[in-house]
């Protein structure tokens, strides 16, 4: 009995998958910023990174970011749930939508990491993840647990405009960099981080890091604040979103590559998991969290 074997997507068919995928999660965004211009719209942005972090809590498992105990009945999700609700409630205590005062913005953020860094002392006193690398564990905790509520903080600092920035400027540099490589990738095959990211070529990366940089002036007028140094300002806030995102692309590489699987989830179909999607943010949000301050008029 011959038995045919389903031939495996061509190229140009994944590239339509993924770009109606990401065409629909677009739309999601476009919903969410709408819906930030509401009277509740800050608590509508906390509450939707608190989803989207605790999405990404589930997957670590798939990716070994806890590690098991040695017992062997660990807590990972949990420590990385109680990691998300710490940051919530820290951003909720510190700081309300409307409100004349505030404390300083690097305060807000130095006791982010304290909250989140204080659930992870609670998870190794507790024996919920293996000791053996403590260091490992907080960076990943950290790393899952704190930007993604943060955008809390972003749209109340910078409003819906600033906060649908920080969103395009960590996206179009990721947007640009899956098609240059794909469509450029084959003429120019040059790999910059082979044991990282086998499939991400040098052109895909340069893509991403022009377009990602030149959007920033296209955004000034209407959606960034008041720049110190005029387009000097614009252009390094964009360039360093795009190096940000670039990187936690990078990362989330290294850390499916190290535990062996090709994407953190199926949820979102040919893009990934939730961590596929949300990559770029993970470390472009701490980014502008620290220097769009310096960068621009009236944050911090």
């Amino acid at each position: 009995m011959n038995v045919k074997s389903t031939p495996a997507p061509s190229r140009a068919s994944k590239i339509w998958r993924r770009t109606r995928v990401g065409g629909s999660l677009a739309l999601g965004v476009g919903l969410l910023l709408w819906g930030a211009s509401g009277p509740s719209g800050a608590y509508l942005v906390l509450g939707c990174g608190v989803v989207m972090a605790l999405g990404c809590v589930t997957e670590t498992r798939a990716l070994k970011l806890f590690p098991e105990p040695e017992s062997g009945k660990g807590h990972g999700v949990l420590l990385g749930a109680l990691g998300v609700v710490a940051a919530a409630i820290v951003l909720l205590a510190q700081i309300q939508p409307g409100a004349v005062a505030r404390p300083a913005h690097f305060e807000i953020v130095g006791r982010l990491i304290l909250a989140v860094q204080a659930v992870w002392v609670i998870g190794l006193a507790l024996g919920w993840v293996s000791r053996r690398n403590p260091i490992r564990v907080m960076s990943s905790l950290l790393w899952i647990a704190l930007p993604l509520p943060a955008l809390y903080l972003v749209v109340i600092e910078t409003g819906v405009a600033g906060l649908g920035a920080l969103i395009l400027l960590s996206k179009v540099g990721d947007i640009a960099g899956y098609y240059s490589g794909n469509l450029l990738g084959a003429r120019f095959p040059h790999h910059p981080f082979p044991r990282l990211s086998p499939g991400k070529t040098t052109v895909g990366c340069l893509g991403s890091f022009i377009v990602g940089t030149a959007a920033g002036p296209l955004l000034a007028a209407e959606w960034l604040p008041d720049p110190r140094w005029g387009v000097a300002s614009v252009l390094a806030a964009a360039a360093l979103v795009n190096l940000a995102s670039q990187a936690g692309d990078l990362l989330e590489s290294a850390a499916k590559r190290q535990a062996g699987v090709k994407d953190s989830g199926t949820l979102f179909g040919p893009s990934g998991g939730f961590l596929d999607l949300v990559d770029s943010l993970l470390l472009s949000v701490p980014v502008a969290l620290l220097t769009w301050p310096l960068l621009f008029e009236g944050l911090g």
